[in-house]
């Protein structure tokens, strides 16, 4: 068959169990709209309420593509559709947040990296620091700044005539340098004591990155100050506020205010090079 209607998948004589979950889900979430069955139906090019009331039931098994149409006319993702709330807390959770705004999400999101990231394959050799006005092959700038990865420090003057020797890769990035970075807020992604390799900033969206954030404060020089290394996430509810989330979830967040802290981002974490000697 042609047109608008895809083929029908043939009635089941006894319904499917997992078939019958995703009924039962359409069916929810269909009810919550307020849209009855010929109104779904219809608007998901279903071939007629029959149709998606042999769905619904569990007497017949939707293919990927109609289900992602009716997604589509619910308002919601696919994921929604094989989401089961009764079944588990998790599926609970994405339940819940199905019609969250996405600020919100990004909260979550942000909020979650503490217990969800996984523990990263980190380098523990020592690494070698090379003094000396040149910088050797495929080397980038060692900046004694040691980042304090839990609260805010005193400030500290930037120091440029020291080496890390890296891959032609990491050399190539815009803006390469490594640094100390002391404190286990950022652990386990950076346990205290790495010496951690850092880009220039790149575009794009800034949830779910961490990057090297400076903040001045009355005297500190101009090309020091206190560094801390933290996801950087803008409070939804104001236009001022801005939010330093650790890892670890033992370090509360930081919350600074634009209109009296002056806060830059430095740089971005790349990754951990291994440990200072």
């Amino acid at each position: 068959r042609s047109g608008r209607y895809p083929l029908r998948v043939p009635r089941r004589s006894q319904p499917d169990p997992l078939a019958v979950d995703v009924g039962r889900r359409v069916r929810a979430l269909r009810a919550a709209k307020g849209w009855n069955l010929e109104k779904l139906a219809w608007a998901g090019g279903l071939s007629s309420k029959g149709h998606l009331s042999d769905l619904e039931n569990g007497l017949l098994v939707p293919t990927i593509a109609t289900l992602h149409s009716i997604a589509e006319q619910l308002g919601v993702e696919l994921l929604d559709l094989v989401t089961f709330p009764e079944q588990s807390p998790r599926h609970q959770l994405v339940a819940r947040t199905a019609h969250l705004p996405p600020a919100i999400i990004d909260r979550l999101l942000v909020d979650t990296e503490a217990h969800a990231a996984p523990t990263p394959s980190t380098p523990t050799a020592p690494v070698v620091v090379v003094y000396g006005r040149r910088a050797p092959r495929h080397a980038v700038p060692f900046v004694d700044l040691v980042a304090a990865a839990g609260t805010l420090g005193p400030g500290r003057t930037v120091k440029t005539d020291a080496w890390v020797k890296v891959d032609a890769t990491a050399k190539s990035l815009p803006g390469a340098f490594a640094a100390r970075v002391n404190g286990d807020s950022m652990e386990p992604l950076v346990p205290s004591g790495s010496v951690v390799l850092f880009r220039r900033p790149g575009p794009g969206n800034r949830h779910g990155r961490v990057f090297l954030v400076q903040h001045r404060g009355a005297g500190a020089p101009d090309d020091g100050g206190a560094y801390l290394l933290k996801f950087v996430d803008k409070d939804p509810q104001s236009d001022t506020q801005v939010v330093l989330r650790s890892l670890n979830p033992a370090h509360p967040p930081i919350r600074l205010d634009s209109r009296r802290d002056e806060i830059d981002i430095v740089a971005e974490f790349v990754r951990v090079i291994g440990m200072a000697a």
